[in-house]
């Protein structure tokens, strides 16, 4: 049988290319290795003393090879530290790129084509397995190990996490993280940390809107042509407050760019007509006011971001 036995793999990979890594994952188990990959996003050191034993407990350390590893960090300090331990390094190539700007401690190495993982890029996979050589005893004293690689990411999650954001600090986390997303390396950590930005209850409405538009563009790009509706936080005004609801979702249509699209109706006013004369954010953005025609004569309040009646008031004649 052709197979690792007991032999475990260590698989370095950048944080944006974990499903390429589970497909890797699974191919390994299903010729009988086993596999082990660190799923946290960030971490300390108790994190990374924990990599370091995995790593110096394997039989190999595979490289998932892709734009965003080639920017990692974490994923050159893994191996590196694998190749300091006496660990063989196999790279596997994930997603295109050139081959000429491998490290030097991978450019020589033989490399595995695993782009598409189906039945050609499998048995290649197991014939690089089958030729590595086995791991070295670990030397004597271990070598110093690397530093943690705290991305800069790191604390910008603390600090919209803080109990407190001014206007002006939320706009200075959603600039740098805007910067992140153009990086491979950072992108999936960046729309994290933006995620856990825009749950906020204190979001401002300049703030919300920046948001939506970039996780907007994200969505785009990984579902080229969806029709998805996306949501929008009410326009602002000169002298009024920016202060948005929760989640800024609140207006029935939104826009991205100068797409509009549907994405909630609130229904209740009645009358012949059964219109809308007016509506109204409050100063917080947290409720919505609207009027109807004449012939309805009540105010009614929502709740936009759970998208129903708060209350209603019936206007005097």
């Amino acid at each position: 049988m052709v197979g690792g036995g007991s032999r475990q793999i260590f698989i370095s990979y950048a944080r944006s290319d974990a499903g390429r890594a589970d497909q890797l994952v699974e191919g390994l188990r299903q010729l009988h290795y086993g596999a082990w990959l660190d799923q946290e996003l960030t971490g300390g050191q108790a994190w990374w003393d924990v990599v370091l034993a995995q790593i110096r407990a394997s039989s190999a350390v595979l490289v998932a090879v892709s734009p965003a590893a080639l920017e990692s960090v974490a994923v050159r300090r893994e191996y590196e530290y694998g190749h300091a331990v006496g660990r063989p390094l196999l790279p596997v190539i994930v997603d295109n790129v050139r081959l000429e700007v491998l490290p030097s401690l991978l450019a020589p190495l033989q490399v595995v084509d695993y782009r598409q993982p189906d039945a050609k890029g499998a048995f290649a996979l197991a014939a690089a397995l089958a030729n590595l050589p086995g791991p070295r005893a670990l030397p004597q004293p271990l070598p110093d190990p690397p530093p943690v690689p705290i991305s800069y990411l790191s604390g910008l999650k603390e600090r919209s996490q803080a109990a407190t954001l001014s206007m002006d600090e939320q706009l200075s986390l959603v600039t740098q993280l805007k910067v992140a997303l153009g990086r491979a390396s950072d992108q999936a950590a960046a729309e994290e940390v933006l995620r856990s930005l825009q749950r906020r209850h204190d979001l401002y409405q300049v703030s919300a809107r920046e948001i939506e538009s970039l996780l907007f563009s994200l969505d785009r790009q990984a579902s080229p042509g969806s029709t998805e509706a996306v949501t929008s936080a009410p326009e602002t005004g000169p002298g009024q407050d920016p202060r948005p609801s929760s989640d800024a979702t609140t207006t029935q249509t939104a826009k991205a760019g100068n797409d509009p699209r549907l994405i909630h109706t609130l229904t209740g006013h009645r009358g012949l007509l059964g219109g809308v004369a007016d509506v109204a954010f409050s100063p917080d953005g947290r409720l919505l006011a609207s009027c109807g025609v004449s012939t309805d004569k009540s105010v009614r309040l929502w709740d936009p971001r759970h998208r129903h009646p708060a209350t209603h008031l019936d206007r005097a004649h």
